[in-house]
C-alpha cells in the first residue's frame, strides 16, 4: 500500500501551504535516501515529484495554474502524457531549473533578502537559489558555544546556512615551522580535532566556513547579481592597486574596462589565450600606464604595451624560464615581477609629451 506522499490525494493535500511543500519536500527525499519505491507526480505546473525523492523545478512551466485554471494541482503521469498531446506541449523544451543539491524551493520563513517579501506556496516557484561558500568570523560570538552560533545563523530570514563537517580556524594558530616530514605544523590555523564540537566556546579570531544559499525573484535576481559583479570588481581592483603598491608603485588608480582590441586582434597565439580572460584592468600610477589582465583560473598577467618593457626583460631579471613563443607584451605575475617591473619602469628615460621632441626633462 502506497504512503500518503507516493499518492495524489495526499501530495495535494501538502500543496496548501509553504510550509507543508517543504515537508513534502522532506519526507520524499527521505524517502528516496531509503530506497522507498515512489511514484512521478507533476505539481502545480511546474514542478516533478521523481521516483528518486527529489522536487525537481522544471522550465518553461508546462502548466501554469495562472493560464491552465482547470488543470489540478498533482498530475500522474498517465494524466500528464494526456495534457501534453491536449494542449500540444513540446517535453522536449522542458528542462531542470536548479542543481539537484539546490533545493527546489524556499523554506517557508525565509524572504528575498532584497524585497523583503516572504515566499508563498503562490510565488515559490519564482525563487531562484544562489549559493555560495563562504568564511564567517565568530568574534561577535565570543563566550557561545558553537551550537548556539549554528542556532542563531539558521534563524536567518534572508540566508540558510549549511554547515560543513565542523573546522575551526585562527590566524593566530598559523605555524610555518616544519615537522618531521617538512610540511608546516598548522598551515591554516585549524583548532584541535578534538574540539570541533557544537559545545566549543568561540574564542576571538574564531572562523568556520560555510556554504549559504539565497533565494530571489527573477527581477531581484538581476539586482543581486549586479551588486555582486560590482563587489567583485571593487575587490579584485583592490587586489591589483595592493599588488602595484606593494611593488613600489604610487599615486596607483585601478579602473576596469573592456578588452583592448589590440588585444583579441593580436593573432592565433594570442586570440587562444584572450578567450581565458575574465577581467582586464587599465592601471595608471605616478611611474607610468599599464593594463593587467584577470584570467579565469585567477591567474593575473601584466600588460606591457606601450610600456618600453617587454616580458623577456622581467623574467630574465628574476631569473624564470620562458617560453620563446610567449608574447613579448603579456607576462604572468609571478614572485618578484612586479618588483621587477617597477625598477624597469623607472629607470626608464620619460617620454616625450609630444611626438618628435627628445627625451628629457
Amino acid at each position: 500500500m502506497r504512503r500518503y506522499y507516493d499518492t495524489k490525494e495526499g501530495i495535494e493535500e501538502m500543496l496548501e501551504s509553504l510550509e507543508s511543500f517543504n515537508q513534502l519536500v522532506r519526507i520524499r527525499e527521505m524517502a528516496g535516501r531509503n530506497s522507498e519505491e515512489l511514484h512521478d507526480f507533476y505539481l502545480l505546473g511546474r514542478f516533478l515529484a521523481h521516483t528518486s525523492g527529489h522536487i525537481i523545478k522544471w522550465y518553461p512551466d508546462y502548466f501554469p495554474p495562472e493560464r491552465y485554471k482547470d488543470v489540478p494541482p498533482v498530475l500522474t503521469v498517465s494524466e500528464f502524457e494526456a495534457l501534453v498531446n491536449q494542449f500540444g506541449v513540446n517535453k522536449n523544451m522542458i528542462r531542470r531549473t536548479h542543481e539537484l543539491h539546490l533545493p527546489a524551493i524556499p523554506p517557508a520563513h525565509m524572504i528575498d533578502p532584497i524585497s523583503k517579501k516572504c515566499w508563498t506556496i503562490e510565488t515559490c516557484h519564482d525563487a531562484t537559489p544562489i549559493e555560495k561558500d563562504d568564511s564567517i568570523g565568530l568574534d561577535e560570538y565570543v563566550g557561545k558555544t558553537i551550537g548556539e552560533v549554528k542556532e542563531i545563523l539558521t534563524s536567518s530570514r534572508e540566508k540558510l546556512y549549511e554547515f560543513y563537517p565542523l573546522m575551526i580556524f585562527n590566524h593566530e594558530l598559523v605555524d610555518f615551522a616544519p615537522d618531521d616530514a617538512g610540511s608546516p605544523l598548522n598551515q591554516y590555523g585549524t583548532r584541535p580535532r578534538y574540539e570541533m564540537t557544537d559545545d566549543y566556546i568561540v574564542r576571538m579570531g574564531d572562523i568556520i566556513n560555510v556554504r549559504i544559499i539565497q533565494f530571489f525573484h527573477k527581477d531581484t535576481l538581476e539586482i543581486f547579481q549586479g551588486n555582486e559583479s560590482d563587489k567583485l570588481v571593487d575587490s579584485y581592483a583592490d587586489n591589483i592597486r595592493f599588488i602595484c603598491e606593494s611593488a613600489g608603485f604610487t599615486e596607483v588608480n585601478v579602473a576596469f574596462t573592456p578588452i583592448p582590441t589590440y588585444l583579441i586582434h593580436h593573432g592565433d597565439h594570442f586570440s587562444h589565450f584572450i578567450t581565458h580572460v575574465q577581467m582586464y584592468f587599465r592601471t595608471q600610477a605616478r611611474q607610468g600606464s599599464f593594463g593587467v589582465i584577470l584570467l579565469e583560473n585567477t591567474m593575473v598577467c601584466l600588460d606591457l604595451t606601450a610600456t618600453r618593457v617587454t616580458c623577456h626583460q622581467l623574467i630574465d631579471d628574476v631569473g624564470l624560464l620562458v617560453d620563446d613563443s610567449a608574447d613579448a607584451n603579456i607576462c604572468f605575475i609571478s614572485h618578484g615581477v612586479m618588483e621587477a617591473f617597477f625598477k624597469r619602469i623607472t629607470s626608464l628615460p620619460r617620454q616625450a609629451s609630444r611626438e618628435g621632441l627628445p627625451d628629457g626633462d
